[in-house]
């Protein structure tokens, strides 16, 4: 079994990001603009900066003085509006693996770190 802490991810999270970090791109912000660019999403998800799960994952299980190595594995998508996407909450649940900091989001890892 997998051991971690679960973090939330909201849309106002990303948004949020996007502001402080400049980065607009529509996938971020706009419902159902990451889908439309072929990335695994709902019609009414907006997914999150690869730098935004980074940051989460080394302010978790910091790297200490080695060199890190993150790859992005799979999007994560997050709804907008309750409800939005089969009855899910506006946010998505991450474990942060508390042995590698990788990222796991629906059984799937979706942040690796070498």
């Amino acid at each position: 079994a997998r051991t971690g802490r679960t973090v939330l991810v909201r849309a106002r999270d990303i948004a949020a990001w996007a502001d402080a970090g400049g980065d607009s791109n529509c996938v971020h912000l706009v419902p159902g603009a990451a889908r439309d660019a072929g990335l695994r999403a709902g019609p009414d998800d907006v997914v999150a900066h690869g730098l935004l799960l980074a940051a989460v994952s080394l302010a978790l299980v910091p790297a200490g003085e080695s060199a890190v190595d993150l790859r992005m594995r799979a999007p994560l998508p997050v709804p907008v509006t309750a409800g939005s996407h089969r009855g899910r909450p506006p946010d998505a649940r991450v474990l942060v693996e508390e042995a590698t900091g990788a990222l796991i989001a629906g059984g799937r890892r979706i942040l690796h770190r070498d």
